[in-house]
């Protein structure tokens, strides 16, 4: 009961001057809606229902015929009147002229204000610059319109702090009167004076109502019956008089248990959250018949100065969203905050970058291999078959097994992690021939689990090339051994041949007598004469090969590992 005579008397402590609302809006009669000011078309909803209930009972007037002035800055003077207003301080119209020597009837621009600075001020809702100012033309901040916001809830703001607005705009945000990310330096539109005003009168009509007092029982009246008639014709005797009813005993008094402020039903959401396509509508409901859902979809916790959710509106999802919401009642505790994140599935499959997959360089000859080179929009792993040249294509699933068409395991295959836009290299293992052509297939799933159709990659192994494979010595002469067969004329030309010393190479190179080719057609018998046996045990002998042709003339190449072929004598 102590808490409830509490909250009373704080609202009270404003003074005699304060009334509901609804005794004071008609002091301007609403004629206008939001539809009559060109600057609200494209306003959000929740705004232009806030506006609207304000017009309605006079607090705000255009500040032309078409325009509302919904992004200009508000000044004190309007400040003062919205003030009056929403709070229901008695404004006297008698009063013209102002404690304030800045305040002048005369002054076209702020003299209409003169009886709503004198009832704020009377009403301890607002002070002036100083003791003689009042500055009615200046913008008013956020702090300021805080710090006079909260006074009319029966707060008293500590105003000891740095800045000195910082608790009343804190203790505004609390009973979600202004959003949560208010500053109090910046200057206040007219735009926050609606979401504050519209705010602050609802938790002053619920203070109010539920702070009402309940009448005590009243005690019994006396009860004084009528005195009985003197008889006239018999002698005067004192009559017996009749007693006087005592008083009734009134019941005893007492306090009545408070009644609990009951609490809206907190909202919910239609599907929950949780993994959902792209354009899913989220509904929102509240078991609390005739309450108002206020939401928010970007994290932030939901006030009475959020968005409003209309029925037949609902959410419409394009991307990984939390909403939170909660229910408002007049008479109502605000219920707690509903929350739902709804993360869109990703049923996109990777695209490949512009001409991607596609065949790198050329690998080195003999090698057998091929370089194919993949990127794509999306992270997560590409895999690659290779098949023969013009067999048929593998769906995605094969390619992921590392099988061809047939279900049976590729050529080669192989897979690994890839970035976003980022090119990633793939090396085969040897393939079966050389310089022939085969089919690529490369697939990129991504981390959902989206697979791109395979793309085919044309490409064809490296040529094989003419290259020393052996050299030996017997009978009095070397004998050389090349990995395909060659062509006679420049095989048998000796000067092709060149032998010299890796312990002694300032000695001038040996150059066989003859060479021959033998009748295998990859291998050479080179005539040293006698040059071998003057060799040291030890050395080691360094021929290099040059001029020598492949039956389809292909001339052996410089630079390859063999074509220097080290032989140890001994």
């Amino acid at each position: 009961m102590r808490s409830r005579i509490a909250r009373l008397l704080a609202i009270v402590a404003i003074g005699t001057h304060l009334m509901l609302p609804g005794l004071a809006a008609a002091e301007v009669p609403a004629t206008k809606t939001s539809a009559d000011f060109q600057d609200l078309q494209g306003i959000d909803a929740a705004l232009k229902t806030k506006i609207d209930a304000l017009l309605s009972k006079g607090v705000f007037e255009g500040v032309s015929d078409d325009s509302f002035g919904i992004d200009e800055n508000a000044t004190r003077a309007q400040f003062a009147k919205v003030l009056t207003l929403i709070y229901g301080v008695k404004v006297d119209d008698s009063v013209t002229t102002s404690s304030f020597a800045d305040v002048r009837a005369d002054d076209a621009a702020n003299g209409w204000a003169i009886k709503y600075i004198e009832a704020a001020k009377k009403a301890g809702l607002i002070d002036g610059k100083s003791d003689t100012t009042f500055d009615p033309g200046a913008n008013t901040t956020l702090g300021e319109f805080a710090t006079a916001i909260v006074k009319g809830l029966g707060v008293k703001p500590d105003m000891t702090g740095t800045p000195w607005y910082a608790d009343a705009v804190k203790q505004a945000i609390d009973k979600k009167v202004l959003p949560e990310d208010t500053d109090g330096a910046k200057l206040a539109t007219r735009s926050d004076l609606v979401i504050g005003s519209y705010g602050g009168q609802q938790v002053y009509e619920k203070i109010a109502s539920s702070s009402s007092p309940s009448p005590s029982p009243s005690a019994s009246p006396n009860v004084t019956p009528s005195p009985s008639p003197t008889a006239t014709p018999k002698p005067t005797v004192a009559p017996t008089p009749t007693p006087t009813a005592s008083p009734s005993t009134p019941p005893p008094s007492y306090d009545p248990t408070p009644t609990p402020t009951p609490t809206a039903a907190a909202p919910s959401a239609n599907p929950p959250g949780g993994t959902v396509a792209v354009g899913t509508q989220v509904s929102l409901a509240t078991s609390t018949v005739g309450a108002t859902i206020h939401y928010t979809i970007d994290g932030s916790t939901p006030t009475v100065s959020s968005a409003v959710y209309y029925n037949y509106t609902p959410l419409v999802l394009t991307q990984t969203t939390t909403v939170k919401a909660i229910a408002t009642k007049l008479g109502m505790i605000d219920s707690p905050v509903m929350s739902e994140t709804y993360t869109i599935a990703d049923t996109t499959a990777p695209s490949f970058a512009a001409t991607y997959p596609m065949a790198g360089t050329t690998q080195t000859a003999n090698s057998k291999t091929v370089q194919v080179l993949v990127q794509a929009d999306e992270a997560g792993t590409a895999y690659y078959v290779v098949v023969a040249d013009n067999a048929p294509a593998p769906s995605e699933l094969q390619v992921m097994a590392g099988h061809g068409s047939d279900d049976l395991p590729a050529l080669a295959s192989g897979n690994d992690t890839i970035v976003a836009n980022v090119e990633k290299s793939f090396v085969t293992a040897a393939l079966p021939a050389h310089n022939t052509a085969y089919d690529v297939y490369v697939v990129v799933k991504d981390t959902a689990g989206n697979a791109s159709s395979p793309a085919k990659v044309d490409v064809a192994t490296p040529i094989q090339a003419l290259t020393v494979t052996g050299l030996v010595y017997a009978n009095n002469a070397l004998k050389v051994t090349f990995n395909m067969p060659v062509d006679e004329t420049t095989a048998e030309t000796a000067a092709n041949y060149s032998l010299s010393l890796m312990l002694n190479m300032m000695a001038p190179p040996h150059t066989p007598t003859t060479a021959t080719l033998l009748s295998s057609g990859t291998e050479v018998e080179l005539d040293v004469g006698g040059w071998y046996e003057t060799l040291m045990s030890g050395e080691t002998i360094v021929l290099s090969v040059t001029g020598v042709e492949d039956t389809d003339h292909n001339v052996i190449q410089l630079g390859y590992n063999n074509v220097q072929y080290p032989l140890p004598v001994g």
